[in-house]
């Protein structure tokens, strides 16, 4: 059962690092360096139709074509559109719910995409998958501490469907080059 959980989590995460590994290769050395993962913690609170509001904490793994150098600037420099992310949100509201996710989108000042929940936990949960929208704005702490590659962004990410669930929160992502 353990092992069964710990590879729900870990499935979105492989499907970034494949998607990262696919577009990264074949490509010059000098471009390899502009490819990052983008890791970090966020914390949120949720919100729906039969949920009082409770906190949610997660782990994301973003891949994403970009540089990190400390350009003296809060926007990041995004050399690519689109963007992958994976990860995973847990959350304690009656019963403890792990969400593993996967998301896709894009950089047009906002970062926008579109992902897939699954829910696991309680009998409640098991077997609920969703659609969810992602709106993010990413913001770069080189301003602030010399070197430092953080990414900071609030976020706002609605699931679709039946059961509304509202997330929102603040992702704090470390700039990892590839």
């Amino acid at each position: 059962m353990l092992l069964q959980g710990a590879l729900v989590i870990l499935s979105p995460v492989r499907a970034v690092l494949v998607v990262g590994a696919l577009l990264s290769g074949g490509g010059s050395a000098a471009a390899a360096t502009d490819y990052h993962l983008v890791l970090g913690p966020s914390v949120g609170f949720a919100t729906g139709n039969d949920l009082d509001t409770a906190p949610m904490l997660s782990v994301d793994l973003t891949f994403a074509r970009m540089t990190s150098d400390a350009s003296r600037s809060f926007i990041p420099n995004i050399k690519g559109i689109l963007w992958f992310s994976a990860g995973c949100r847990f959350m304690t509201a009656g019963e403890a719910l792990v969400m593993p996710y996967a998301e896709v989108g894009g950089w047009l000042l906002l970062n926008l995409g579109v992902g897939y929940s699954a829910a696991a936990g309680g009998p409640e949960a098991r077997g609920r998958h969703f659609f969810h929208l992602f709106v993010g704005a990413p913001l770069l702490l080189t301003l602030l501490v010399d070197d430092l590659p953080v990414l900071v962004e609030p976020y706002w990410r609605p699931m679709l469907g039946e059961q509304t669930l509202h997330e929102v929160g603040m992702l704090i992502k470390y700039i990892l080059p590839l």
